[in-house]
């Protein structure tokens, strides 16, 4: 369990703190300059206070892993 010292907000229609944490995370993980998140991929805000293992998997049920891609721009 963690404690948020503040709110975490999803938007699904414009750029917002808990999908741009995912993004974060997904760019150091697979070592790169770029990480996307689909939007709708993150059930729902979290709240100030406690978050545990249950409110994440809630937050986020897919099965999605992390990927890397090479693109040339052409």
């Amino acid at each position: 369990m963690i404690c948020l010292k503040y709110d975490l907000p999803v938007s699904w229609e414009e750029e917002s703190p808990l999908p741009n944490l995912l993004a974060a995370g997904l760019r150091s993980r697979v070592d790169e300059e770029i990480g996307l998140v689909n939007s709708g991929t993150l059930l729902f805000s979290l709240e100030k206070g406690d978050v545990t293992c249950k409110d994440l998997l809630s937050l986020c049920p897919h099965p999605i892993n992390p990927c890397r891609m090479k693109l040339t721009g052409a």
